[in-house]
């Protein structure tokens, strides 16, 4: 079986930070596009298919947690990351019940980052079935990588 690079889509309004994302990302052998706006991404999404959304939650035009909303309504089974500078527990904890990820703050290292995203793999083998997948600790499982509780729904 081949394995593809995960393809991520970067979503933030500050374009440095977008670019040392995405060059971080592609040095870990990910392939990525970015957007600079929820807008953008959202026809960006409608055009191709990812595996893994990473969104900046302040942006001018539309918040992480709005573009996450959107997401689940066009994509139900992609996962979205959040990252913030502006992390809250009330922040946090409304990102994860509208179906985000994880959630990370700002500054965040490479080992974070990398940490977060390669969980998201086991969701973009097969998106269709993604609350398919045999829960952490099932005889089913045959990766080291945990299945993330977003993505493996009884």
């Amino acid at each position: 079986m081949s394995s593809k690079p995960l393809h991520i889509l970067l979503v933030d309004d500050q374009k440095s930070l977008r670019r040392s994302l995405s060059l971080m990302l592609l040095g870990a052998g990910f392939d990525t596009s970015e957007a600079e706006s929820g807008s953008q991404a959202l026809a960006i999404l409608s055009q191709a298919e990812y595996d893994l959304v990473i969104t900046d939650l302040r942006m001018d035009d539309m918040s992480g947690i709005d573009l996450l909303r959107e997401i689940k309504q066009i994509k139900p089974h992609l996962p979205v990351i959040l990252i913030t500078a502006y992390g809250s527990i009330e922040s946090a904890v409304d990102a994860m019940r509208l179906g985000a990820f994880d959630y990370l703050t700002k500054p965040f290292s490479e080992h974070d980052i990398l940490e977060k995203s390669m969980p998201a793999r086991h969701c973009a083998i097969t998106p269709l079935q993604c609350g398919a997948l045999p829960r952490r600790g099932s005889a089913r499982q045959t990766t080291s990588w945990p299945i993330h509780r977003r993505c493996a729904r009884p």
